[in-house]
């Protein structure tokens, strides 16, 4: 689990050093509320097919 975490960390800090402008910034805050809303959607859902 903590391995995993590490590499999510990395993968979020070299997302956002893709982000130069404005557009990109705006990009990357739709991209993370959805992988919000995605998180808590397979988090919540009963189904263990779903997944």
């Amino acid at each position: 689990m903590e391995k995993s975490y590490l590499e999510c960390i990395q993968k979020l800090k070299q997302f956002k050093e893709l982000l130069l402008s404005d557009i990109d910034v705006k990009r990357g805050k739709l991209y993370l509320t959805w992988t919000k809303e995605k998180t808590e959607k397979i988090i919540n859902e009963k189904d263990e097919d779903y997944i």
